[in-house]
């Protein structure tokens, strides 16, 4: 196969793997309500509901996965004081925030990926060491969003 054929194929394969992870990101953010939300009603703790039903609505109103979605959502956010929805909206803005900087470096580290494997083919042992380096940055990064939003999903 061809240096070019590899590129494409190895192009193809990522723009694939990102529409996965999109997906899959919208449909484990709502398993992750869901499964929290089943929690807070197990131990009756109404404000942690509240705030789980609020950000589930939100989830399946504005979550793309690439494909159209219509959610019937009811209003029941507009039952919360100004305060209380100001709060939790910066919370929901925030997580939303993070899983999109996690959607970006995963893309990020595709193409540091892709331009390590590229300057392996080509050969040189100078290009090789800064297209590692800039991987070992870009997961870095990765991780250190993923910590982060684990941490801001454990606090809700």
């Amino acid at each position: 196969m061809t240096l070019k054929r590899t590129i494409i194929v190895g192009t193809l394969c990522g723009f694939a793997t990102l529409s996965q992870i999109s997906w899959a990101d919208c449909a484990h953010k709502e398993a992750n309500l869901l499964r929290q939300l089943e929690y807070a009603k197990k131990y009756n703790n109404q404000e942690r509901i509240r705030g789980l039903e609020i950000a589930l609505n939100k989830t399946r109103r504005y979550c793309n996965d690439g494909r159209t979605h219509h959610y019937q959502t009811d209003r029941s956010d507009t039952d919360l004081n100004e305060t209380e929805a100001t709060s939790l909206n910066g919370q929901v803005d925030r997580i939303e925030s993070l899983q999109k900087r996690v959607f970006e470096q995963k893309r990020d580290l595709i193409d540091a990926e892709y331009e390590l494997e590229k300057a392996r083919l080509s050969g040189k042992a100078e290009s090789i060491a800064k297209k590692e380096l800039k991987l070992n940055k870009e997961k870095a990064i990765l991780e250190l969003y993923e910590t982060e939003l684990a941490e801001l999903l454990k606090k809700n």
